[in-house]
């Protein structure tokens, strides 16, 4: 017998109370296939909007945020999908690098679904240089996966970059470059 949808919805609410570590990074690791399993995936996603965003996470969790984040984006609509975007974006700055890399080559899998150039250029206007080398990373996701998008969107903004004051921003853009 297949469990209706309120039944597994009842099922992950025990296993969220757990208070065993693994069983709740096992939920955090199949939290996007258990959401597509859903038939009201939307009313799920507003309702656990808290699981989706922690912010006291290890630095291996959020790496598995920022992938969840990046496949629940096509299975909601775009508008109630950018309540999760500005923590996507601190994803992307996190302090630990790998987070970071992470984050900013999978942001293209977002662009796909929901058009936030605008906000990824704020990232190449920065003051801070980590920022701008962010926004090279963002950049090489697109070029490498939707080149389409990034010639369109981003190609004017990235190539800016190779007269950026900080010699480590200019380095990043030609090691980008390299590997398209």
């Amino acid at each position: 017998m297949v469990p209706e949808p309120d039944e597994l919805i009842e099922v992950f609410d025990l296993f969220m109370l757990d208070k065993s570590v693994e069983i709740k990074e096992g939920i955090l690791e199949n939290l996007p296939m258990f959401i597509s399993t859903l038939a009201d995936k939307e009313h799920f996603v507003i309702k656990n909007n808290d699981i989706l965003t922690q912010r006291n996470l290890k630095w291996r969790d959020r790496i598995i945020q920022a992938s969840n984040l990046t496949q629940i984006v096509g299975l909601i609509r775009p508008k109630v999908f950018e309540q999760f975007l500005p923590y996507y974006l601190e994803l992307c700055t996190d302090e630990v690098a790998e987070v970071r890399i992470h984050a900013s080559l999978n942001f293209h899998k977002i662009l796909k679904h929901l058009p936030v150039y605008d906000q990824i250029k704020e990232f190449k206007q920065s003051k801070k240089y980590t920022k701008r080398q962010d926004f090279i990373a963002m950049c090489e996701g697109a070029m490498l996966h939707t080149p389409d998008l990034f010639g369109s969107h981003l190609l004017q903004s990235f190539c800016e970059l190779q007269s950026d004051p900080i010699v480590n921003v200019r380095l990043e853009l030609s090691l980008t470059l390299e590997k398209a």
